[in-house]
C-alpha cells in the first residue's frame, strides 16, 4: 500500500499559562465556534505494477460490497484492461489492502480489453458464488464487419463466478452491433441490457441489446436488438445505461443528435408492452456543442424530481466540459429542459470529465475530471454543492488534484461506502504509470 503523505501544520510552542482570561461572553462564543473541517486525505490502495497477473490500466468505476457488520466495506471489485480483480481492506495483522485476481484474460475467444463500465452484481452481498457481469470491448467472434485498431473481433458479455469465467454472448457485428464499451444493467427478471458502440443498423451508430437468461434445461442466453441508433436526433455511439423500476432505460450517446456538430444526446427507451418486445425511443436532449456541453460519457445518475445528471468531456465556457442536468418540464408542459450546473475551466477544477457522477443524500454531486488540476493535468476529484441561503449557483470544490505518483487520468466515476469514504481508479499513474485504486476521506460525502 502506498499512502500519499499529507502535509502537517508546524507545531508551535506551548501557550499554556500565557493566554489571557476570557470574558464570559468571549468564552461562550469560542465554545460555540465550529470545529475545523478535517483535511481531505487520499490513499493509494493498489498500485498496478509492470504488467503481471494483477493487470494494468483500470478504467472502470468500482463495485462495492458494503454488507459487512454495521455496513462495513467487505471488498471492492473492478476491472483492468485484461482482468477482473477484488481489493480487500486490511484485516487482522495485514498492513495494507490486498488484491485477488478473479479472472485473467487467457484467450482472444474469451474476450479482452475489459470495458469502462463497472461490474454488475444483482445482489448486494457478493460471495464466491455470485455472478459478476461485465463486457469486453474486443475478443469473442471474428468478423470483417467489426473494425478496431487491433483486430476484427466484436466483443463479449461475460460472467465471473468463483474464479470461473463464462462467455454469455459474443457480438457478431450484424444487427447486434459490436464493441460494447460499457457493462450491462439488469431488470427485475434478470434480463441484461448492454450497449454496442458501433454497427447495427444502416448508420452503424450502435445498438442496445437485451440478453435473456437461459430457460430451464438450456445453456445459452438469447439476444435481441431492441434499438439501433440512427445518428439523427437519437444520437450515435451509446454509452452506459441505467434502468428505472418500470424497466425504462436511460442513457447518453457521445455523438449524433440533431445539431450539425454531432455533439450527442440524452435518450429514454421505454418498453411499450409488458413482455418488453416493443420499445419506443424518446430524445430528451440534443447537445448543441456550445455552453450546454458536447460529447457526454459514462452513465446518467438519477436525482430527485425525475432529474438526470451527467457530464460532457467538451463544450461549456472553456470547452473543457460541463456537469449538466436534464429535468422534465412541469405544469403540464411537455419535453425536458437542460441546465448546466458547472462549466470546467481546465485549471484547478479539472477538465474533460468522462465518468459517471454520484449524489449523496444532501444532493451534492461528486465526480472525477480526466485532465486539469495541477500543472501536468493529471486530473481531479470534485464536488458540486447545490445552492443554499438564497444563492442561485452551484458551488464547486476541488477535493483532490492528482500528481501522477498517486494516479493520473481518472477515467470513470466514484463509489462510496456507508461511512462516506470515496473510492475510484485512475487509468494511468502510480509508481510505474499503470494506474491505481485510491480512496478519499473527509470529503463531506453524506451517505
Amino acid at each position: 500500500m502506498l499512502d500519499r503523505p499529507m502535509s502537517q501544520p508546524q507545531k508551535r510552542g506551548s501557550t499554556i499559562g500565557k493566554l489571557p482570561v476570557l470574558s464570559g461572553l468571549a468564552a461562550l462564543l469560542l465554545a460555540a465556534a465550529p470545529a475545523a473541517r478535517a483535511q481531505v486525505q487520499e490513499s493509494v490502495l493498489l498500485d498496478f505494477p509492470v504488467p503481471d497477473a494483477d493487470g494494468e490500466y483500470p478504467g472502470a468505476a468500482l463495485l462495492a460490497d458494503t454488507t459487512g457488520p454495521a455496513g462495513a466495506l467487505r471488498a471492492l471489485y473492478g476491472t483492468s484492461a485484461d482482468n477482473v480483480f477484488k481489493v480487500v481492506p486490511p484485516a487482522g495483522g495485514d498492513s495494507g489492502w490486498t488484491e485477488k485476481v478473479l479472472w485473467n484474460h487467457t484467450s482472444e475467444n474469451a474476450g479482452f480489453e475489459l470495458s469502462y463500465g463497472p461490474l454488475l452484481s444483482t445482489t448486494s452481498r457478493i460471495t464466491p458464488h455470485t455472478d459478476l457481469f461485465g463486457t469486453t470491448v474486443v475478443g469473442g467472434m471474428t468478423s470483417s464487419a467489426c473494425y478496431t485498431i487491433e483486430d476484427h473481433t466484436c466483443g463479449t458479455v461475460f460472467s465471473v463466478m468463483d474464479h470461473k469465467h463464462t462467455k454469455i454472448y459474443s457480438f457478431t457485428g450484424g444487427a447486434d452491433g459490436f464493441n460494447p464499451y460499457y457493462g450491462p444493467v439488469a431488470d427485475k427478471s434478470g434480463n441484461l441490457y448492454v450497449t454496442a458502440s458501433a454497427g447495427g443498423g444502416a448508420a452503424g451508430c450502435g445498438t442496445i441489446v437485451k440478453l435473456t437468461p437461459p430457460m430451464a434445461g438450456k445453456e445459452a442466453w438469447s439476444a435481441a436488438t431492441i434499438w439501433s441508433f440512427t445518428g439523427g436526433s437519437d444520437g450515435c455511439s451509446p454509452n452506459a445505461l441505467i434502468i428505472d423500476k418500470w424497466g425504462a432505460l436511460y442513457g447518453t450517446t457521445s455523438g449524433g443528435g440533431s445539431a450539425n456538430c454531432g455533439c450527442g444526446s440524452v435518450f429514454e427507451l421505454e418498453p411499450l408492452q409488458t413482455d418488453g418486445t416493443a420499445w419506443a425511443e424518446k430524445t430528451l436532449w440534443d447537445f448543441q456543442g456550445g455552453s450546454d456541453g458536447n460529447g457526454p460519457g459514462g452513465a446518467l445518475t438519477a436525482g430527485k424530481g425525475g432529474a438526470l445528471y451527467g457530464a460532457t468531456y467538451a463544450g461549456g465556457s472553456a470547452n473543457q466540459g460541463v456537469v449538466f442536468s436534464v429535468t422534465p418540464r412541469r405544469r403540464n408542459k411537455t419535453g425536458w429542459t437542460e441546465a448546466v450546473i458547472w462549466s470546467f475551466t481546465g485549471n484547478a477544477d479539472g477538465g474533460e470529465p468522462v465518468g459517471s457522477l454520484i449524489l449523496d443524500k444532501a444532493g451534492v454531486i461528486y465526480g472525477t475530471a480526466y485532465s486539469g488540476g495541477n500543472a501536468t493535468g493529471d486530473g481531479t476529484v470534485f464536488k458540486i454543492s447545490p445552492p443554499t441561503g438564497g444563492q442561485i449557483s452551484w458551488a464547486e470544490t476541488t477535493l483532490w488534484q492528482f500528481s501522477g505518483a498517486d494516479g493520473s487520468e481518472p477515467y470513470n466515476g466514484l463509489t462510496a461506502d456507508k461511512s462516506g469514504v470515496l473510492y475510484g481508479t485512475t487509468n494511468i499513474g502510480g509508481s510505474v504509470n499503470k494506474g491505481t485504486v485510491f480512496s478519499l476521506q473527509n470529503t463531506g460525502f453524506a451517505p
